[in-house]
């Protein structure tokens, strides 16, 4: 069995590399299954639905929203043909749920192969557990990085690295959990300096990380 890990900051093309993994199997002929975790109460439909997993760049899959283990045990089950399985979102799954979700994944023998999607960071900067745990159990780590937002590449000679999120209006989403603070339009993406100047600016030039 093998696990893909594809990882980044939002606006990396993680859901690019995502669907491109994906395509190559559907071009090959064989069966696989696609599921993202979201966040039930963002949405009207009752998990699970069925809906499209879009890239920026306007790639599409038919993919299977889900927001539990048990729902992709359930999918998994009624596609038994299905043997290679694409998951994305992984860092939106219940926080209690993430080491079975690992558990069930590492240790699975019914699926040849996993290919994983997920951010890298909170928008505080520190690592989500489902995150770490897949990067130490993936055959394959692929990690994304954007181009900063703020500096557009100038702090980074131009490159690509852009690996932070910061969440532009925190108070929006007071009572949700980090992994739950979704939206687009809220998130910039940002690079180690530019993130540092904005945490510190917002909460003063004393601000760790380990004090959020």
């Amino acid at each position: 069995m093998n696990i893909q890990f594809i990882t980044g900051a939002m606006r990396s093309g993680k859901t690019d590399e995502f669907i491109k993994r994906l395509n190559k199997i559907s071009i090959a002929k064989l069966e696989f299954l696609v599921v993202k975790f979201v966040v039930q109460a963002h949405h009207e439909k009752k998990t699970p639905f069925v809906s499209f997993l879009n890239s920026r760049r306007g790639a599409t899959i038919a993919c299977h929203c889900i927001d539990s283990l048990i729902q992709l045990k359930n999918l998994i089950e009624l596609n038994p043909q299905a043997k290679i399985v694409g998951i994305d979102e992984v860092h939106m799954a219940n926080p209690d749920e993430y080491l079975p979700i690992v558990e069930f994944v590492v240790k699975n023998d019914k699926i040849s192969n996993f290919i994983l999607s997920g951010l890298s960071l909170s928008y505080k900067g520190d690592t989500f557990l489902i995150t770490d745990q897949l990067k130490s159990h993936a055959d394959d780590v692929f990690t994304c990085k954007a181009i900063c937002d703020q500096c557009k590449g100038k702090m980074t000679d131009y490159r690509e690295e852009a690996i932070y999120n910061f969440l532009l209006d925190d108070q929006k989403y007071n009572g949700l959990a980090d992994n739950q603070r979704t939206g687009d339009d809220e998130y910039v993406s940002l690079c180690r300096s530019c993130f540092l100047q904005a945490w510190r600016g917002k909460y003063g030039k004393n601000w760790s990380l380990y004090d959020m």
